[in-house]
């Protein structure tokens, strides 16, 4: 790191923790679209069959915000980036309690993801600023941890406010953690711009110059194999182990806050796993353990006793590949194109999310019972990729090690 700017850095710890409230407030936004669907429904008069358009709305936005801002993001001040897209989500995100209809409440929702994408991008780059690679992959588990606190604390505290005061005070909710965690960024940060002094001579970095290059290209190609594979099932999994394997409907809450600890749990073990043996080694014998998960829980008819255990086997294996295949494509960006790299990053993981989500309603069917039809076709198809995701790994490795040092 230049010298010149490494004064101007704060604290691996300070970073990592604000990056992780910036990730938390992000997924929640997200995620309690799509809980609160039947209070739109009567409040709001909107279609049950059109609250996947409202959910989708935000991941779409945020990734055509990835694609377009990639190449303006690095020439600006991480800080200031950071300050500018959490008061746009949090003002997007109050907005939504004024919705009087569909439309009001798209727009709403399609403004939040636009300052989402960026606000989660730039929180990714400045963890790679701060965070040497031989500490990052703890670092990035921790962040990706607000995943699974979003899943076990998040989500059930909103539905309760949401219970207690009506549909809009989740968001009230949202909106003033977002301007609190503005204010810390703004308190607790110093300017981070060492990386504009990287940009200077070099032309802006977008979407389509970082697909020009082979390193970065190999990188996005694992963030979609990662992403693809785990959502083919995750929309899933709820009515798959309710009418397929008959766990019963008023335990799926617990079932679900099993997972959520688990899977917190998983992704900071594989953190310091990731540090102390490397990516390649971790990622590999993580994708081993979801394809056993795979083959037995979803490929087999397991007993019902053994439901709580391949669910939390899901979500631990489901994330820590994640955290692994994240720790290592993180060093693939140079350091003028952080921000482009983990805009573009989340581009693909929501592109890919959503795409993969649609395709799986077309491989399954449900009977007269509710049972789905075709999870074997799905799950092979889903353990392929958690498969090649090793191999593709140790490829961008080796392009990593012969590329010269700069």
């Amino acid at each position: 790191m230049n010298s010149q700017h490494s004064d101007t850095l704060p604290g691996e710890w300070r970073v990592v923790i604000l990056v992780t409230l910036i990730q938390f407030i992000n997924i929640v936004d997200f995620m309690m679209v799509m809980p609160l669907g039947p209070d739109f429904t009567h409040d709001l008069n909107i279609p049950m069959s059109d609250l996947g358009l409202i959910g989708g709305s935000y991941t779409f936005a945020a990734a055509a915000s990835g694609f377009f801002l990639s190449r303006h993001l690095d020439r600006f001040d991480r800080r200031a980036i950071a300050i500018f897209a959490m008061a746009g989500l949090s003002v997007s995100t109050f907005a939504a309690t004024l919705a009087v209809d569909q439309v009001t409440l798209l727009i709403a929702r399609i403004c939040a993801g636009a300052f989402g994408g960026p606000a989660s991008a730039i929180g990714m780059a400045m963890i790679i600023d701060v965070v040497p690679p031989k500490r990052r992959g703890r670092a990035m588990a921790i962040a990706m941890g607000s995943f699974s606190v979003a899943a076990i604390a998040g989500i059930p505290f909103g539905l309760e406010l949401a219970n207690w005061h009506g549909w809009q005070t989740p968001f009230y909710a949202i909106a003033l953690c977002g301007v609190t965690v503005l204010l810390a960024i703004y308190l607790l940060l110093p300017k981070m711009d060492g990386h504009k002094g990287k940009h200077e001579g070099k032309p802006a970095v977008g979407v389509l110059s970082l697909l020009n290059k082979s390193l970065t290209r190999w990188a996005l190609m694992l963030v979609v194999v990662s992403m693809f594979g785990n959502f083919l099932l995750i929309p899933n999994l709820s009515a798959y182990i309710q009418f397929n394997l008959g766990f019963p409907r008023e335990r799926i809450g617990e079932l679900y806050m099993i997972g959520g600890v688990a899977s917190l749990i998983g992704m900071q073990v594989t953190g310091y796993l990731t540090d102390r043996f490397g990516s390649l080694g971790t990622g590999t014998v993580v994708c081993l353990g979801l394809a056993l998960v795979l083959w037995y829980g979803f490929m087999q008819q397991p007993d019902l006793v053994w439901v709580p255990l391949i669910f939390a086997g899901f979500m631990v294996f489901s994330s820590a590949r994640r955290v692994t295949q994240n720790a290592l494509t993180s060093m693939t960006p140079e350091g003028h194109e952080r921000a482009a790299y983990t805009s573009a990053q989340f581009a693909f993981q929501h592109v890919s999310t959503g795409i993969a989500a649609v395709g799986s309603s077309w491989v399954l069917t449900a009977d007269e019972t509710g049972a789905l039809q075709g999870m074997v076709l799905l799950s092979t198809i889903t353990m392929i990729f958690v498969l090649a995701q090793p191999v593709m790994m140790w490829r961008l490795k080796q392009k990593l090690d012969r590329r010269p040092v700069q």
